[in-house]
């Protein structure tokens, strides 16, 4: 590579969703902008997690809200099929092919260079031997899936949820460890394609990092799709048996399973990118830690999971936008009060900014309105059996602001909006309450919520 093409402007480690959006900004804008990926252009959002994971969820949801609709109902024979769904997700994801994603880049002018990248010193990367420059390096290396360590695991064959998603077919029996919003989905997938799953979680409830109540709505309508939910025991042991595995349990039972499948969390990749070497030091999570501009240090930003903020794409895409700003030299501060967090089964559930939970910690005093679908009318017209799910608003007890809250229903994805725009904007109960919702709509629930919490006195 000759001295004209090993410099830029800025290089950005890691071409994921937060590294290609901040790069094709940066580009847009007339800098000169390299990408350096070892893997696929595009990251584990559009290969292995978001996209196929939500194909995979939409192709069997027809089938299963028609039984509950009268009319739809009759017209079915048989359920859905795995083969076909997996046929389009892997079409989807172009055959796991990145070249659409890295055409884009080529078309935003953004020079992709493919290998492993390593910060050798303040601007200058080694990406395998050959050395790049740039006065600033954004750093998007992303996360990965953490593999608890649980006695028998290194031995024992399993799936993570990359290969989940990427299945040619549907196990015959399943076992997930974790019920966070990742086991919950492929729990649900599975199941719509007849495969026997098991859900172990060790907290007490599913979700465990959101408010109960919400948890428990989602986890009755799992088991009404035949999924077993087992909370409040550890795993102590995996091994392989008759093909697939055996997981022993605190509580002294063994259950067994054709596949299992860890969907435990992630952990962010830092290690091995040279970050010692230019003295960036991860926090006690190993995360990178930012300011509200995405910078790092001089010379050094970052964005996407790495930054430990929430692992989310429209996270990393926000922070992104942030970091740019920031290199072009204009004014812009991230705000992480509404990030919304949702999972894709049916129903949906999506919630945003505090928890009580969190809003204790942080000595809040809350009060909250509960609104359930069955006070409203559309749940009624959705399915013969009503549609269920709720909302839920906290605000604060002493100005009456929203400060979270959450969804379980249809379009719960879209519905969270509401909130998040509420909490983000600090508008006020009476504005909210003037807010003219359509009829009849699930969102007419943010109108009895919100005049519920103005009935409630402020402190």
């Amino acid at each position: 590579m000759s001295m004209n093409h090993s410099r830029y402007d800025v290089i950005v480690l890691g071409a994921g969703s937060g590294g290609v959006a901040c790069a094709t900004a940066l580009a847009q804008a007339g800098k000169r902008v390299a990408i350096v990926e070892r893997d696929r252009v595009g990251g584990e959002c559009a290969f292995w997690a978001c996209v196929p994971s939500k194909i995979l969820l939409r192709s069997a949801d027809p089938n299963g809200q028609g039984t509950r609709v009268p009319g739809s109902r009759e017209s079915q024979s048989g359920g859905p099929k795995f083969a076909p769904a997996a046929a389009w997700r892997t079409s989807t994801v172009n055959d796991y092919s990145d070249s659409d994603h890295a055409d884009n880049l080529r078309d935003a002018k953004v020079t992709l260079i493919r290998g492993n990248g390593e910060i050798l010193s303040r601007g200058t990367i080694s990406v395998d031997g050959t050395e790049i420059y740039a006065e600033t390096i954004v750093i998007a290396t992303g996360s990965e899936v953490q593999i608890p360590a649980i006695d028998g695991i290194s031995v024992t064959p399993y799936w993570t949820s990359r290969d989940a998603t990427a299945a040619r077919a549907a196990p015959e029996s399943l076992i997930l460890l974790g019920g966070g919003a990742v086991g919950i989905e492929l729990a649900q997938l599975f199941a719509r394609y007849k495969t026997r799953v098991t859900i172990l979680e060790s907290s007490d409830h599913l979700l465990p990092e959101e408010d109960a109540r919400m948890a428990d709505i989602l986890a009755q309508c799992l088991k009404n799709d035949g999924v077993e939910i087992r909370t409040g025991e550890k795993v102590t042991r995996v091994s392989a048996q008759d093909g697939g595995a055996a997981v022993q349990l605190s509580g002294g039972d063994e259950l067994a399973c054709a596949q299992l499948c860890v969907a435990t969390g992630r952990s962010v990749r830092t290690a091995n990118i040279g970050l010692d070497k230019v003295g960036l030091e991860p926090n006690e999570n190993g995360c990178i830690v930012v300011d509200d501009t995405c910078r790092v240090a001089e010379g050094f930003y970052a964005v996407g999971d790495v930054t430990g903020k929430a692992m989310f794409t429209h996270v990393a895409k926000y922070q992104a936008r942030i970091a740019a700003a920031s290199i072009l030299g204009n004014k812009a501060c991230a705000n992480y009060d509404a990030i919304p967090r949702c999972t894709y089964t049916n129903p949906e559930t999506a919630s945003v900014g505090l928890t009580r939970k969190e809003a204790k910690q942080r000595g809040l005093e809350l009060v909250s309105a509960h609104v359930d679908f069955h006070e409203i009318t559309r749940p009624s017209l959705y399915f013969e059996d009503g549609a269920a799910g709720g909302i839920e608003l906290l605000a604060d007890a002493r100005t009456g602001s929203i400060v979270g809250g959450w969804v379980v229903g249809p379009a719960a994805s879209e519905m969270v909006c509401f909130i998040s725009t509420a909490i983000r904007t600090k508008a006020s109960p009476e504005t909210l309450a003037d807010v003219i919702q359509p009829y009849p709509t699930f969102s007419e629930a943010f109108y009895v919520a919100v005049d519920r919490l103005m009935k409630q006195p402020v402190k």
